[in-house]
């Protein structure tokens, strides 16, 4: 998802329409690749301390994008065994893009 937002050429369309700077996001994107690895990081990448944030309104539209247009694709091009796992804790991840602050797990108990 990361890769996608630092590459995609919607990025900085986007950037531009929300009067972020592209490299600003990019950096950020950069930072966050390092210490992705919990939910609880991609909560604060979609704003759930800050949901009127222009920088994390453009970072859950394009986390979304990706999720909608893209990530199928790459799961199933991948080298993941249980594909199935994957497709359905997509419609989870989507849920916490549009709602960051009720998302805190994404298998259901």
């Amino acid at each position: 998802m990361l890769n996608f937002i630092e590459t995609d050429p919607s990025t900085k369309i986007l950037a531009e329409q929300m009067n972020i700077s592209y490299p600003e996001i990019q950096m950020r994107v950069r930072k966050l690749k390092k210490k992705m690895g919990s939910i609880q990081t991609l909560r604060k990448m979609w704003g759930s301390e800050n949901l009127e944030n222009n920088m994390k309104k453009c970072f859950r539209i394009l986390s979304f994008r990706f999720m909608r247009e893209h990530c199928l694709d790459y799961i199933f091009s991948s080298k993941v065994k249980d594909v199935g796992v994957h497709v359905k804790y997509r419609r989870k991840i989507m849920e916490g893009i549009q709602n960051p602050v009720n998302f805190t797990f994404i298998k259901e108990f």
